[in-house]
């Protein structure tokens, strides 16, 4: 999907859980990350401390696309109706088989797709910008350390 020169990525997009340890995830199913948003509020007593369920949040990403065909899936996704999981990746580095191998930081989303909106951008070649907007369930961190999800209830 996306073609780079490098080996090595800031933040990338997969289709993917990158929880799941049998994933392998190939530099070709990945995009760029331009940016993404997302709130999470909970409930606080009078000496700050939470209490209750974390309220549910939408995040949304947008990403930058060579080939509008690229991102068919998140309007499959959106019509479809169920839960689905993506994952943010940052800092990858690939393999010599387009295969990645590290990465610093990641994580991992689940939840329902509710809005894919389009831009264009026309300058030496011409790119796309999807701005998608998933209901959050679930979002896990994966660091160096350990994963620590945040449930979404």
């Amino acid at each position: 999907m996306v073609d780079n020169s490098t080996r090595h990525l800031k933040g990338i997009f997969v289709p993917e859980d990158i929880t799941d340890e049998c994933v392998s995830i190939a530099q070709s199913r990945c995009l760029t990350l331009q940016h993404y948003t997302y709130d999470c509020h909970r409930s606080r007593n009078e000496h700050g401390i939470p209490y209750g369920n974390t309220v549910a949040s939408v995040l949304r990403f947008t990403l930058r696309v060579s080939k509008p065909d690229e991102c068919n899936f998140l309007y499959r996704h959106l019509m479809q109706n169920r839960e689905v999981t993506y994952s943010f990746i940052f800092n990858a580095t690939f393999d010599e088989h387009q295969r990645l191998t590290l990465y610093d930081d990641a994580i991992a989303i689940k939840g329902f797709v509710v809005d894919v909106a389009e831009a264009f951008q026309s300058k030496t070649e011409e790119q796309m910008q999807l701005t998608v907007e998933v209901l959050l369930n679930r979002i896990t961190y994966v660091g160096k350390d350990s994963n620590k999800p945040l449930v979404i209830v």
